[in-house]
């Protein structure tokens, strides 16, 4: 008869924690590309700003030097560039923002690698001792099956002898 693994609970309870690792390192992953793209668009969002920036600013100076620009033209000018001088302050901003929140990402994402090793290491530590628990049961079996045999054996010449000496 075999006995069924007295830490059964356990072995499940570290399986169930391990798939849940891993299930929080999936969402982490995902969460931190997702930052890292929102980074990316950031950094690309800022820098167009700038180089349109650069572009009106250098026709400007163009139409100012080639002198066909108005007072008032040269002044809708300067609001422009003042206005994406702005606009590019604050999407730099977003890009920091954004470059904190995909650092974070990474960080919880480790986090999460580690847990999930702590884990898998917990249900291996579980799984050996079943595996070590199963073939010490299996000696055991084996050798009280042997005790058995080894019993009815001596019963058996014990009776042989008896009877021969009758």
């Amino acid at each position: 008869m075999h006995r069924r693994y007295p830490l059964e609970a356990l072995e499940q309870l570290r399986a169930a924690e391990a798939a849940a690792r891993v299930r929080e390192l999936g969402e982490q992953v995902a969460e931190r590309r997702r930052a890292e793209a929102a980074e990316r668009a950031a950094h690309r969002a800022r820098e167009q700003s700038i180089a349109m920036q650069r572009t009106v600013e250098v026709a400007e100076q163009g139409r100012l030097e080639a002198g066909v620009a108005t007072v008032a033209d040269l002044q809708s000018g300067a609001s422009f560039i003042e206005a994406a001088a702005a606009r590019a302050a604050e999407l730099g901003r977003d890009e920091q923002a954004a470059r904190r929140r995909a650092r974070t990402a990474a960080g919880a994402e480790q986090r999460a690698r580690e847990k999930l090793a702590e884990a898998c290491a917990a249900e291996v530590v579980v799984e050996r001792h079943h595996t070590d628990w199963a073939a010490a049961r299996d000696r055991t079996a084996e050798r009280v099956a042997e005790e058995e045999a080894l019993e009815g054996w001596a019963v058996r010449c014990i009776a042989r002898n008896h009877e021969g000496t009758k």
